[in-house]
C-alpha cells in the first residue's frame, strides 16, 4: 500500500527538524548538517503541495505545511544569522 504525500510530507518536516536540532545542540556549527536539514524541509514542503494539489484527505497535508513555516520562523527568529551562514557556505563551496 502505498502512502499518500501528506504522510511523506510529515516524516520528512520532522526528520529535518531533528536534524537542524541535533546541530543547534552542537556545540558548532556544521554547515552539512544545516543544509540537510533545510533540504529536509523543503522536500517536505514540496510533498505537502502536491498533497494539497492531488486534493488528498485529511489534516496531515495541513499540518505539515503549517510546521514548515512556524519552524522556519523560529529558525530566523531565534538563530537570524544561520540561513545567512549557509548562503554564504554555499557561495564557497560552489
Amino acid at each position: 500500500m502505498r502512502k499518500p504525500f501528506s504522510v511523506w510530507s510529515l516524516v520528512f518536516i520532522v526528520l529535518g527538524t531533528l536534524v537542524l536540532g541535533i546541530n543547534w545542540a552542537a556545540a558548532d556549527m556544521m554547515e552539512p548538517v544545516v543544509l540537510l536539514g533545510l533540504i529536509l524541509l523543503l522536500v517536505g514542503i514540496i510533498l505537502s503541495f502536491l498533497a494539497f494539489m492531488r486534493r488528498e484527505e485529511g489534516v496531515v497535508k495541513v499540518i505539515s505545511a503549517a510546521a514548515f513555516f512556524i519552524i522556519l520562523f523560529c529558525l530566523v527568529w531565534f538563530e537570524p544569522m544561520t540561513l545567512i551562514y549557509i548562503l554564504t557556505w554555499l557561495k564557497t563551496v560552489f
